[in-house]
């Protein structure tokens, strides 16, 4: 680690921030069933930091297990994949604007499928 990177958080805490909270380790979906957003949250749990990766089969998704991600109203959002060494921050403004239902997903899709 060099003299500009220092550790912020212990990664047993961040470990057990980004682990899913919910009961019996169920998903989104079996809780909340699309009330909250566009999307399912099929294999999607909920961490201290936010929604996480628990399935990707069950997500039909390129995610990997323990992406970290929220998104606010107006289309922004962030998401973390440590294991593809990814963060990203979309900070785009378009509430209700009828053609964003689906830009984070395929954001999503543009930034996973430019890895080499």
């Amino acid at each position: 680690m060099s003299d500009r990177e220092k550790n912020i958080i212990g990664s047993k805490t961040l470990k057990y921030m980004i682990s899913n909270q919910l009961e019996n380790r169920k998903d989104l979906y079996k809780i909340a069933k699309g009330q909250w957003s566009k999307s399912s949250y099929k294999g999607i749990g909920f961490s201290l930091a936010g929604s996480v990766v628990i399935d990707p089969i069950a997500n039909m998704s390129t995610r990997s297990i323990g992406e970290f991600s929220w998104g606010g109203a107006a289309e922004t959002s962030f998401w973390v994949d440590q294991k593809e060494k990814i963060s990203v921050v979309f900070m785009a403004q378009m509430l209700g604007y009828p053609h964003s239902q689906n830009i984070r997903d395929d954001l999503r899709t543009l930034v996973y499928q430019a890895l080499i």
